[in-house]
């Protein structure tokens, strides 16, 4: 379902998500669709939580959307909206999925709020990142086998070694941000890792 926010683009949410587990925000890749991609992966964000799809703050064609790189700001907003879908304020902790160029926004936010942002399940990461101010964080990284897996490969192996908590896995028959029809299957794993789930 699509909820105005006042001031802002409206935000694409997910009906019927477990209300006992995680709250989360999927930010979409650049010139991307939230809600396309949150569709991509909807009965298993459902089981482990309550999802919001937010919109990126720059235009690109039609109803598609790109981000700015200000994480104090895009943090606000994802504040801000699911304030409005849960009808109260959100936890202090917030898991954020990430694609592409909404996998670096997600970084940007984690890095800038460590103790809120510090589960990520990031997919195509497309340049490699730092891990510096990440320690303690829960991290999953995706790729898919027909794009370029390196960024995101060794992004994780250099994060592992500075204390961050990471898993790596290649998606089989997959292009850039795509689960080649998949996404509930490994989402479901990637949610019970980064949620420390007793059933992963």
């Amino acid at each position: 379902m699509s909820l105005d926010v006042p001031d802002d683009l409206p935000v694409f949410a997910l009906q019927g998500g477990n209300e006992e587990g995680v709250v989360g925000v999927v930010l979409h890749g650049h010139c991307g669709h939230g809600l396309g991609y949150l569709q991509a992966f909807q009965f298993a964000a459902a089981k482990y939580g309550r999802f919001i799809a937010l919109q990126g703050d720059r235009p690109c064609d039609g109803a598609l959307r790109s981000w700015s790189a200000d994480p104090v700001r895009v943090d606000a907003r994802i504040r801000r909206s699911l304030t409005i879908y849960l009808g109260h304020p959100p936890p202090e902790r917030i898991l954020a999925v990430g694609s592409s160029l909404g996998a670096v926004v997600a970084i940007a936010l984690s890095k800038k709020f460590p103790q809120r942002y510090d589960r990520l399940v990031l997919n195509s990461l497309f340049r490699q990142q730092s891990g510096s101010g990440l320690a303690g964080a829960r991290v999953w990284f995706f790729a898919g086998e027909h794009e370029n897996t390196w960024p995101a490969r060794l992004t994780a192996e250099s994060w592992e070694r500075a204390g961050v908590t990471t898993r790596f896995r290649s998606i089989e028959s997959a292009g850039h941000s795509d689960f080649h029809g998949q996404g509930d299957r490994l989402m479901r794993e990637a949610f019970a890792f980064v949620t420390n789930d007793a059933e992963f």
